[in-house]
């Protein structure tokens, strides 16, 4: 009896194999399990996973994915950071120039914050005028966060 073939298989011209014959095996690891010698392939298990070798590297795989997806979030983190800090200083600053009540809460804050991550910004241009002093420093302070905070975001980055 004739096997029956689609119309696109006559045409392309290739035959389809039949569903039920299965694939020819290698005879190299047939005769290697045999004499118990290493074969040139992974052999399969029972469950369908090829051996060691491609279990290993999905593993591989995984722990760069997760050591990848680490170091991006300690790489954002340290970004924000540096946001963060030039933001406060910037605020600080912008307060100061436009005198700012010291005796609210959230003002007091902002200055005292932008105090202590100024670090050693503060009077690298001594200025007569403090609104000047705090504009300058804390400006230059802010923009440094922001380079070095940039800096370590691409090398911390994957």
């Amino acid at each position: 009896m004739a096997d029956k073939t689609s119309s696109s298989d006559a045409e392309s011209g290739s035959d389809p194999a039949p569903s039920n014959l299965l694939p020819a095996r290698d005879a190299s690891i047939d005769s290697a399990s045999i004499t118990g010698e290493e074969a040139p392939y992974a052999a399969t298990t029972s469950k369908g996973s090829t051996a060691s070798g491609a279990t290993e590297q999905r593993r591989e795989t995984k722990g760069r994915s997760r050591s990848r997806a680490l170091r991006s979030g300690i790489a954002s983190v340290v970004w924000l950071v540096a946001v963060a800090a030039a933001l406060i200083l910037s605020v600080g600053a912008l307060l100061i120039s436009l005198d700012a009540n010291t005796d609210n809460a959230v003002v007091s804050w902002v200055l005292d914050a932008a105090n202590r991550i100024d670090w050693r910004f503060w009077k690298i241009f001594e200025m007569n005028d403090r609104t000047q002093n705090h504009l300058v420093n804390w400006g230059l302070a802010a923009v440094a966060y922001l380079i070095v905070g940039r800096i370590a975001d691409s090398i911390i980055r994957p």
